[in-house]
Parts: structure tokens; C-alpha cells; sequence
């Protein structure tokens, strides 16, 4: 019976519009202070900081700090803050997010600053993906020719990223390899070696879902040592994962087991349980693809256990469905049927197609194995 795999590390692909700073509530804090005692376009460019700073972690606060940089900005005929103001609120107001996505874009088109033009390129990675059509492309290429025109590699290696992103979520690999690698470059012109680092695990990703392996392996590689001289322990693991996972894929499980072992370590030292459930899941599979059953379970329990504490009802539709795999193995027929059918309904509830329809050929297989043929027709 076949058992669900992924590749389940992500693109490092462009973030929210997060703050430099980074400070958490402290820099909220200081912010909010500065802001009272400033004035004018000053006042507006630190609301405005504060807005980024909360983007990620209080959305609600970040959009009522947004509208009140656009109304001061409107006031003082701040082009600048108005397009700002408006690029935020493209992503944080889902209702009127593309009325202020279109006055963003074209007055940052015009304003030609190089960091409104970042952040232009981040609301179209957030806002818009697969469902917007050639808008994205020619917009991207348009701040592509700016990027050009201002010598300005940082945004030029940023729209090469967001231009991969977006044939990626197309399954373009191809093109995405080769936006992939023209942005690796441009972070290599300004030496930015987290950003280096982050292009090679994408291309190891994207080598790996057109099946060249050995390519994937190197970026892969690469980037494993580019997070441990940056000191970067959990990026480090992920390295670690997606080689385990592309050695099981080459049929080197022995290789793939010891990997997955060490990067677990780096997970349980960071104390990160959502990438830890990852990690035990993907040894779990890898014990089952090596024939050892009862360790294959013990591992997708642990897994499984981590993300119920956490309600990760998403993972828990994958753990379900491996566990039903698993007990299948072990000749636990019962408990395969019971747990496969946990995944099928959570998959049903949270109305994930594509993990329904694999749960679905999962419960097929086990009733055709089983000879119980009416199961297997409903």
C-alpha cells in the first residue's frame, strides 16, 4: 500500500512587510513614542514603521495604523506615505485590498524609490499568486526594468525571486529554476549570504520537482553550509531534511535515516515542534520504505502526537492517512481502516481536495486488498 510522501519544506520565498528592526514589543513600544512627540512627514514615515511592525503579529492594529498613514498622508500631499499607506493596505484589507493595491502600484511606478518598489514586489508575492493572471508578470517585469534602470541589485534579486515564486505556483519549473538562478546571482553581486543561502534551497527544491536529483542534491548541499556558517540551525535542518528526503527518493534510505536523526537533533535544539512533527513523520516513512514497520510507527505516532497538541488539523490529515499505512503494514487492518478514514473526514471538513482524494484511493487500495469490493466501489 502505498504511504503519502512530499517534499515539506517551502520556499524561502519573500516575507510580510516586516519591520528591519525586528524588536517585537519593545520597538512597538519606543515607536509609539516617537510617534507622539513627531510631526508632519516624520510622524507619517514612523506610523508607518509601526504599521510593518505589526503586520505579522496583529494584522487588525497594522491596518488601523495604515488608514491613519493615508489620511495624514493625503493631508500633506505625501505622495510617498500615500503609495506606503496603500501597499499595506493591499494586503491587509481583503475586502478593498485590490482598489488599494491599484493606487499603490502606479504611484510607486512613478515615485521610482527603490524601497516602495520592494515593497511592491512583497504585496504582489502576498496578495496576488496563480489566480491573477499575466497582471502579475507585467507588472514584476515593469519594476524589473526600473530595478535596471536605478543599478539597484537588491530589488533587482528580489523581483527575479517573486518572478520564480510565481512559476512555481504555476508548476513552471524551468522558468523557475532560471529566475531562481538570476536572482541567486544578483545576491551574490551584494554579498547577501542569508539571502544566498535561502535561493539555493529553492533551487534545490525546484531541481527536485523536475527530477534532477543530483543538481537538487548540490543546491541542497550548498545551502547546508551556507546556514551553518551563518549559524542558522533550524535553516541548517531544513537543509538536512530536504537531503534525507532527496536520498530516499535516489533509494539511499540507509543515508536517508541517519540525515533525518540529525536534523531531528537541530530541530529539538531550536525547539521548533511544528518542523520537529515534519521531521518525525518523514523518518517514520523512511522506516516504512526500509521495512521497519514497528520503528515506521513509533516515529509517525510521535508525529502524529505533536500535532494534535499543537491542532494542526492540516498535518494531522497527512498523519492520519501515513498511520493508516503504517498499521496496514503491521496487519492491523482495523486501525489502517480507522485512521484512514480520520484523515478522509478531517481532509472532507477542512475541504483540502487534493489530501481527500488520496485519502479516498488509500481507503480503495486497503478494500481491494481486503476483497471487500462494495467498500471499495463507495
Amino acid at each position: 500500500m502505498r504511504i503519502r510522501r512530499s517534499v515539506y519544506i517551502a520556499l524561502f520565498m519573500i516575507g510580510g512587510f516586516l519591520s528591519p528592526a525586528g524588536k517585537g514589543q519593545s520597538q512597538k513600544d519606543s515607536l509609539e513614542k516617537v510617534i507622539q512627540s513627531s510631526t508632519g512627514i516624520k510622524k507619517i514615515d514612523n506610523i508607518l514603521l509601526l504599521a510593518t511592525e505589526l503586520y505579522k503579529n496583529n494584522p487588525v492594529q497594522s491596518k488601523s495604523w495604515s488608514v491613519i498613514a493615508l489620511d495624514q498622508s493625503d493631508k500633506e500631499d505625501y505622495a510617498e506615505g500615500k503609495a506606503g499607506a496603500s501597499l499595506l493596505l493591499a494586503v491587509l484589507d481583503s475586502a478593498e485590498g485590490d482598489k488599494y493595491f491599484e493606487t499603490g502600484s502606479k504611484m510607486t511606478l512613478a515615485l521610482k524609490n527603490p524601497r516602495l518598489l520592494r515593497k511592491l514586489v512583497k504585496a504582489i508575492n502576498i496578495r496576488y499568486s496563480h489566480t491573477a493572471g499575466n497582471m502579475v508578470f507585467v507588472l514584476l517585469h515593469e519594476v524589473l526594468k526600473e530595478s535596471e534602470d536605478l543599478k539597484d541589485h537588491l530589488l533587482t534579486a528580489v523581483t527575479y525571486r517573486a518572478l520564480a515564486g510565481q512559476h512555481f505556483q504555476r508548476a513552471a519549473y524551468h522558468a523557475a529554476i532560471l529566475e531562481f538562478r538570476r536572482a541567486l546571482d544578483e545576491y551574490i553581486l551584494i554579498d547577501k549570504k542569508s539571502e544566498i543561502a535561502g535561493m539555493s534551497m529553492n533551487l534545490g527544491v525546484v531541481y527536485y520537482k523536475t527530477g534532477e536529483l543530483d543538481s537538487s542534491l548540490y543546491f541542497y548541499d550548498y545551502a547546508r553550509k551556507a546556514f551553518i556558517s551563518l549559524k542558522e540551525s533550524k535553516n541548517e535542518a531544513n537543509a538536512i531534511t530536504n537531503i534525507a528526503l532527496t536520498y530516499c527518493a535516489k533509494g539511499m534510505l540507509s543515508d536517508a535515516i541517519k540525515l533525518m536523526k540529525q536534523a531531528i537533533g537541530l530541530y529539538l535544539e531550536a525547539g521548533d515542534s511544528v518542523l520537529l512533527a515534519g521531521a518525525y513523520e518523514s523518518l517514520g516513512l523512511e522506516y516504512g520504505d526500509h521495512g521497519n514497520a514497528k520503528q515506521s510507527l513509533e516515529y509517525l505516532l510521535k508525529s502524529t502526537k505533536i500535532r494534535e497538541l499543537k491542532k494542526d488539523s492540516a498535518g494531522l490529515v497527512n498523519s492520519f492517512i501515513n498511520l493508516g499505512g503504517a498499521y496496514w503494514k503491521l496487519n492491523s487492518y482495523d486501525r489502517a481502516a480507522l485512521y484512514s478514514w480520520r484523515g478522509v473526514n478531517l481532509a472532507k471538513r477542512l475541504g483540502n481536495l487534493e489530501d481527500l482524494s488520496f485519502g479516498y484511493n488509500h481507503l480503495c487500495l486497503f478494500y481491494e486488498n481486503r476483497k471487500m469490493y462494495d467498500s471499495a466501489l463507495y
